[in-house]
């Protein structure tokens, strides 16, 4: 009982936190930016999270529950862990390619130069690789370090913010940047903790696969129906009739409107 109320309360504290501090970034960039490419970097989010929502988070609450059911028996999530990257990768790298062999019409929708399609998957890979970091800690009961990585991914990203000059952070591709540099660096601190032992790679049974599989399919189907309602999909019916200064408008006050609601939400998970 005492382990478990430490756990919620780290966590509580990790995602109050990151919400407060998430919510002075959107703040600060908004004034940075103007509500034009304030837009802009809305749209770019869009697509990498719609990007990680498709082939990544389907098989995320299997992986926590087969992890958490190995940890408590071997002490690792080995298996689990390379099990999920066996579905994951395939699935990651057919998104990414598509992403490439449009990236000319993506570029042009978006309003920004071909370069910053590359910029967007560097972010889709550096999103993946906290989205992992932080299931291994769910799987191995390590709430407290979740709740930390959760906090530090936004610390990171608002200390970005407010060292780099006004002038860079006015670039909403810099600040894609950022929020990769952001991810990608808490990554690497989760996963260190963890070390490269707990992590080593291990050839998945049949089993493994078919079972992970057998479950994440219903989620897989549940997630893409969300699909058309959360991740900013919205924007993309906006973007065909609104000019891109009231697409910021709007991001803005969803992510606001939004965080007011994750008060109740993140205490009731």
């Amino acid at each position: 009982l005492a382990g478990m109320l430490r756990s919620f309360l780290a966590l509580g504290v990790g995602n109050y936190g990151a919400l407060a501090i998430g919510l002075a970034i959107n703040v600060l960039l908004a004034r940075r930016l103007g509500t034009e490419e304030y837009g802009r970097l809305a749209l770019m989010l869009m697509a990498s999270q719609m990007l990680l929502l498709i082939a990544v988070n389907w098989s995320h609450v299997g992986f926590v529950r087969f992890g958490a059911r190995e940890f408590a028996s071997t002490g690792a999530v080995t298996e689990t862990l390379w099990t999920r990257l066996g579905l994951v990768l395939p699935t990651a790298g057919l998104g990414a390619l598509a992403i490439v062999l449009a990236r000319q019409p993506l570029a042009a929708y978006l309003g920004i130069p071909s370069a910053g399609v590359w910029l967007m998957l560097v972010h889709f890979v550096a999103a993946c690789a906290l989205s992992i970091t932080g299931a291994v800690f769910q799987a191995r009961e390590h709430m407290a370090r979740y709740g930390v990585c959760l906090f530090l991914d936004k610390a990171v990203m608002l200390a970005c913010i407010v060292v780099l000059p006004a002038t860079w952070t006015g670039n909403p591709l810099t600040v894609l940047g950022c929020y990769a540099a952001s991810s990608l660096s808490v990554a690497i601190w989760g996963m260190s903790t963890i070390g490269a032992r707990a992590l080593r790679p291990v050839l998945p049974t049949r089993a493994a696969y078919r079972t992970m599989v057998l479950f994440s399919t219903p989620v897989l189907l549940s997630s893409w129906a969300a699909f058309f309602g959360v991740n900013w999909f919205d924007l993309v019916i906006l973007k065909w009739y609104v000019p891109m200064s009231s697409i910021g408008v709007y991001s803005l006050a969803t992510q606001l409107a939004g965080g007011v609601q994750q008060i109740t939400v993140i205490f009731s998970t």
